[in-house]
Parts: structure tokens; C-alpha cells; sequence
């Protein structure tokens, strides 16, 4: 009786499994599974990864900090000028110049004081320090255009002060060529007293108004 039981058992359990044999009763595979055999398979689209949560949040924490040092990077939403914005601010750290950030573009504000001292046509030694910091961000970014316009107060003849702010803007725009950056890149031009920044009627509004300011505008 046992052994009946037995030879039926294994029967059934043979019954429920669909597959083909070779002679010597071992199931034939195709690639990694026996031919007969039923799988379900999930369309692509409703497999979901669900990465470690602690390397969700490394590779998270990564992709931020490469985002914030690599300008190539793709930059959405002004963020390349941000990197910019914040690498000029740093280098230019006291030392007189300005730096304003808004809808991508960057302005670089100098006291023409501090850019030529007392000299009309050489730039002060300890700008051109600044100025070579400057230049290399700008190789460094190079997706970027450069407009560097000089200004005057309204003291002297408009053709004069015209002609003075283009001079120095010209000579700002010389020493970053001679730095690596490309002519193609930088535009200059001479305002003299227009757009001023500061009351010409006072000592201190003229000398707000003596000034270069570099634009520094975003390709990307």
C-alpha cells in the first residue's frame, strides 16, 4: 500500500511541471530557462528602481557639488552665471570692486581711481593683479561675452569725457587680451557722463560716477 502511494505521489508531482527532456531525463534549457516553462514578463515601463535610500541621498549630494564647480555642466535657470557670479566674488574679495549678479548677467563695477590711480593711460599695478584673477574665470567660462564701458562725471567737454572713457575701457580690454581672451568676446565703448550713479554735484557723486563697468554676459 505504501509502495503505491509512494509511485503515485511522484506521478502527480511529475505532472506539474511542463518541460522537454533529452534521453537521459535532464530538462532541455533555452538560454537560462526550460523551454516550456510560463514567466510573466513586466513591460519596461513599469519597472521601477528604488536605489538605498542612504545612496539615493550620496548621489544626490554628488550631483549638487559637481553642478556647483563644473561650468560645463548644464546650466538651467542662470545658474551658470551663479557659478561665476560667486568665483568672481571670492577672488575680488576687498578689493574695491563690485560685483552684481541678475537674470544671468554680471557687472563688474571699478572705480576708475582704483583702476588708474592719478595715471590717465596705465593701470595701477595692484588692479592688474585683480584684473589677471579676473581673466583667468573668463578662460575658465568661456561662454560668455565681455562689454567693459568707461564712464566720467560731467566735469570737461562730452566729446573729451566721451573719448577718456573709451581710452581706459580700451586699455582694460587690452590687458585681457594679452591674458588669452578672445577679441571676438569683448566690446568697449565710452559714455562719459551719461548714466550716472552718483549726484554730480557733489565731490563724492562725481566720483561714483568716474568708473568702469564690465558686463559680463552669459551664453549659455
Amino acid at each position: 500500500m505504501k509502495k503505491y502511494i509512494s509511485i503515485l505521489l511522484m506521478t502527480s508531482l511529475m505532472g506539474c511541471v511542463s518541460h522537454k527532456s533529452d534521453e537521459s531525463g535532464v530538462p532541455v534549457m533555452e538560454g537560462n530557462y526550460p523551454i516550456n516553462q510560463q514567466y510573466e514578463v513586466l513591460p519596461v515601463q513599469n519597472i521601477v528602481l528604488q536605489p538605498d535610500e542612504e545612496i539615493q541621498a550620496l548621489q544626490t549630494m554628488d550631483t549638487v557639488e559637481t553642478s556647483l564647480d563644473t561650468p560645463s555642466a548644464p546650466a538651467q535657470d542662470g545658474a551658470y552665471a551663479e557659478w561665476l557670479a560667486k568665483k568672481l566674488r571670492k577672488e575680488l574679495r576687498s578689493t574695491g570692486i563690485q560685483v552684481k549678479e541678475v537674470s544671468g548677467q554680471i557687472d563688474l563695477i571699478i572705480p576708475t581711481k582704483l583702476a588708474f590711480g592719478n595715471n590717465q593711460a596705465k593701470l595701477q599695478t595692484k588692479f592688474t593683479e585683480s584684473l589677471e584673477n579676473v581673466a583667468k574665470l573668463l578662460k575658465e567660462y568661456n561662454t560668455t561675452m565681455i562689454q567693459i564701458i568707461g564712464y566720467t562725471d560731467n566735469t570737461g567737454p562730452v566729446l573729451v569725457n566721451k573719448e577718456a572713457s573709451l581710452k581706459k575701457a580700451d586699455i582694460i580690454a587690452d590687458y585681457l587680451r594679452g591674458q588669452g581672451i578672445s577679441s571676438e568676446r569683448i566690446i568697449t565703448d565710452g559714455a562719459g557722463a551719461d548714466n550716472p550713479v552718483g549726484n554730480n554735484m557733489t565731490a563724492k557723486g562725481r566720483e561714483l560716477n568716474r568708473r568702469i563697468e564690465m558686463t559680463i554676459i552669459s551664453l549659455q
